[in-house]
């Protein structure tokens, strides 16, 4: 677990390089970005008597299974390389041939447990485990600094009481939605408001990232999400936000007719699909490459973006986090939209949405390549747990928002 420590201690010591020569800042770039071995997971089913377990699907995670006593099971969970951000993802599949109650307990061999068990039995319908199957150790819980400045309780381990059968229940951190399973949900909206579809090549692997547009005007806005596999719902909300501007109302309509929409909605396909909890294929957190750009999707993401510039720009990044919160540029000069944007978005939730400015030392995330291209832009982070009817509300108004702020509307809230 010692080495997960290290990477908050690595981007604290960066930010404290801020005096050094920039040979220096480039070389701990290069080194943090550089690609590093990872350890892939053996795809297999476990099976024990009567019971079975399998990683056999993209998007799972599921090292190892140890069989307790017939009805109790230990699943290992591992990251697929160190140091790696505290996002243990895990999702695998188990059922049985004669129907039975079941524990498992999850084990992390690093971090703690952060995601609540989400359970399906058909293809699209989730739930969240109920929490009176849910039981953790008595042993105090630890307290965790979350990046939102939160201190988080986490429990090294936990137990789910799982009711198993012949079908086969799927056991996850989130709902799974791999590569095949994003591209197919936005490929049905090809008939109802995207207007063109591109791709660019994930050198050194079979993916491609691929990229969708909407309206037709002289101005660019530039959707990025799922940089980090476990952010699902990041990337639902993205959905919904999308949904928003392709609405036929005068708002929508007024809006397509100024602005262009390029969306890359799934940047780290490699990672998805394997089932990370932080990395690329190529063992690097993706959202910390966008200056020297060693990585081939922090490429193929710039082709595209850079392919679809305006006249004026602006760039959203959706992610995941411990809790809701909007992360603006720490300074670009003559932002006039984000401001606007956020007020009026307050303005509408009838709350304020938590916002923080986090600078970096160089333009390494998403957030400050757009600010090196002088172009104005918000990370846009979702709850791990929001509730999927509340990030689809939020994301909605957030919509509405940006729309507003682009247009340069004034006027109250419409």
């Amino acid at each position: 677990m010692r080495a997960l420590f290290l990477l908050p201690l690595l981007v604290h010591a960066f930010g404290a390089t801020a005096q050094l020569d920039d040979a220096t800042r480039r070389d701990s770039v290069l080194r943090m970005t550089a690609s590093r071995p990872v350890a892939h997971q053996l795809k297999r089913t476990w099976d024990f008597g009567g019971v079975h377990f399998s990683n056999r699907f993209a998007g799972a995670r599921l090292n190892e299974v140890e069989r307790v006593n017939d009805t109790a099971f230990v699943c290992t969970i591992a990251p697929e390389n160190r140091p790696v951000n505290g996002s243990p993802w895990y999702a695998f599949a188990v059922r049985a041939d004669e129907p039975r109650w079941i524990s498992v307990t999850l084990r992390y061999t690093d971090f703690f447990h952060r995601y609540h068990p989400k359970i399906s039995l058909f293809e699209g319908e989730w739930h969240d485990l109920p929490d009176s199957l849910l039981h953790g150790p008595d042993t105090l819980p630890h307290a965790h600094p979350g990046q939102t400045g939160d201190t988080i309780l986490l429990h090294e381990w936990v137990r789910m009481d799982l009711w198993v059968d012949t079908l086969s229940l799927t056991v996850a951190a989130q709902q799974v939605i791999d590569v095949a399973r994003d591209q197919r949900w936005w490929m049905r909206l090809e008939a109802g408001g995207l207007t063109g579809r591109e791709a660019a090549p994930v050198e050194g692997t079979p993916y491609e990232l691929w990229a969708w547009h909407a309206g037709e005007g002289p101005n660019g806005l530039l959707l990025l999400g799922r940089q980090h596999p476990p952010e699902v719902t990041g990337a639902l909300a993205l959905r919904q936000f999308m949904l928003r501007l392709l609405e036929d109302d005068e708002l929508a309509t007024r809006f397509r007719t100024r602005w262009r929409v390029t969306v890359i909605p799934l940047m780290n396909p490699t990672g998805v699909d394997g089932g990370h909890w932080r990395h690329n294929g190529g063992g690097v957190d993706i959202n910390r490459d966008w200056w020297l750009m060693q990585q081939p999707e922090t490429r193929a993401a710039s082709t595209i973006l850079e392919r679809n510039l305006g006249g004026r720009n602006y760039l959203i990044d959706f992610h995941s986090t411990w809790k809701d919160i909007l992360y603006p540029q720490d300074s670009t000069a003559n932002d006039t939209i984000t401001p606007g944007w956020l007020d009026r978005f307050d303005a509408l939730l009838g709350t304020p949405t938590p916002r923080r400015q986090v600078p970096f030392f160089a333009p390494i995330t998403s957030l400050h390549w757009a600010q090196a291209h002088g172009i104005p832009a918000v990370v846009y982070e979702v709850g791990d747990d929001t509730p999927e009817e509340e990030l689809d509300r939020k994301a909605r108004l957030a919509a509405e928002a940006v729309m507003h702020a682009l247009l340069g509307d004034r006027a109250g809230l419409r």
